[in-house]
C-alpha cells in the first residue's frame, strides 16, 4: 500500500490534465478490491476542492467508491452525496471533458435507483457519443467503448457508434 501510495503522490503532485492513465488504472482496480478502494480513497483525500476537474473528478469517484464497499447506511449515504456533488464541481469546471462525463453516466448507470441518481445521464451519455470518435486517449476511449457495448442505458444504433 505504501508503495502505491507513494507512486501516486508524485504522480498527482505533478499531473497534468492529460496524464492520468496511472489513476485511472488505480481506480478501475478498485472497483474490484476494498483494499485497493481503501488505498485509492488515501491519495484522492488529499486533492483540494481547487485543483483541476479531472482530479476532482476522481477524487469524487473515490467517495462513490467508499460508499459501495461500506455496511454502515450513514457512512455510505454521506460518502455517495460527497462523491456526486464533487463529481458534478468538476463537471461544472469542465463541462466538455468525456472522461468526467463518462465517469458521471457510469456513476448514475450503477446507482440504485431509489437514490434517484439518474438526472443527468442521458445528457451526459449524448456527450460520450458526441465526443468518442475524436478522443486521442486510447486508453480511456477503449474503456469507454467496451463498458458502453454492454451498457443497458445505450441501445444499439448508440452502441453500433462504438464498433
Amino acid at each position: 500500500m505504501i508503495r502505491i501510495t507513494v507512486i501516486l503522490f508524485f504522480i498527482i503532485s505533478s499531473v497534468q490534465a492529460a496524464d492520468v492513465t496511472e489513476l485511472r488504472k488505480l481506480y478501475y482496480r478498485a472497483n474490484d478490491s476494498r483494499k485497493v478502494a481503501d488505498e485509492f480513497f488515501e491519495v484522492m483525500k488529499g486533492i483540494k476542492n481547487t485543483s483541476e476537474p479531472i482530479l476532482l473528478g476522481y477524487k469524487a469517484m473515490a467517495h462513490l467508491m467508499q460508499a459501495k464497499f461500506q455496511f454502515n447506511p450513514y457512512s455510505k449515504m454521506s460518502n455517495f452525496t460527497k462523491g456526486k456533488d464533487l463529481l458534478n464541481i468538476a463537471i461544472n469546471k469542465d463541462p466538455g471533458n468525456i472522461e468526467l462525463r463518462f465517469m458521471r453516466f457510469c456513476a448514475q448507470a450503477n446507482a440504485p435507483g431509489f437514490l434517484g441518481y439518474k438526472t443527468h445521464i442521458n445528457e451526459d451519455k449524448a456527450i460520450v457519443l458526441k465526443k468518442w470518435e475524436k478522443c486521442t486517449d486510447k486508453d480511456l476511449k477503449a474503456r469507454i467503448k467496451n463498458y458502453m457495448l454492454t451498457s443497458t442505458y445505450c441501445n444499439i444504433y448508440e452502441a453500433s457508434s462504438f464498433e
